[in-house]
């Protein structure tokens, strides 16, 4: 007997598709529900319980995948855009003005007084800092930089297997259970 592959949307709900199509345009699980026809008292544990249902999940990265796929974009390419942005970010632009005599734009300038006390003058340039800067956040943010090195496990004492704990195995095995005087 040969086994078929179903498709993950083939044993949702209408009120299940439509929840997921919500969420991918949302982000927010809890209006998602809402927008499916949920009650919106019950909206909110509606969306978690949704969230965690394997056949929901499948679902939503199949619709995923199928966007990307239509848009032409991934995550490599976000980056690489996000990484076009920090670069075009960082190039000084010469500052510019419109002078209303000649009716053109015109770069600022500023005079320095060197070292040897000449007057010196000099164009002004800036830089998007913020562009730049929004576009390092981001990158960060999606190749994973701002987690957490170390997870604390918070777990209640009671609630905890017992465990043993060796600070320093090669100082406690030289150490004797008798007491020096």
């Amino acid at each position: 007997m040969k086994k078929t592959k179903e498709k993950p949307e083939a044993k949702l709900t209408l009120k299940q598709k439509l929840f997921c199509d919500w969420y991918l345009k949302l982000a927010n699980g809890t209006q998602a529900a809402i927008k499916a026809g949920y009650s919106e008292h019950t909206a909110q544990s509606i969306a978690t319980e949704n969230l965690t249902k394997p056949l929901i999940q499948a679902y939503i990265n199949e619709r995923k995948k199928h966007m990307e796929e239509i848009l032409g974009f991934n995550k490599f390419t976000l980056v690489e855009d996000l990484h076009t942005i920090k670069r075009m970010s960082m190039k000084a632009q010469p500052v510019m003005r419109y002078n209303p005599k000649t009716r053109e734009m015109e770069q600022v300038f500023d005079e320095v007084v060197g070292e040897d006390g000449k007057v010196q003058v000099t164009g002004v340039w800036q830089y998007d800092s913020n562009g730049a800067n929004r576009a390092i956040e981001n990158i960060s943010k999606m190749m994973g930089y701002n987690e957490p090195d170390k997870v604390e496990d918070v777990t209640p004492l009671e609630r905890k297997a017992p465990t043993t704990v060796v600070v320093n195995k090669t100082y406690a095995d030289k150490e004797s259970d008798k007491p020096t005087t």
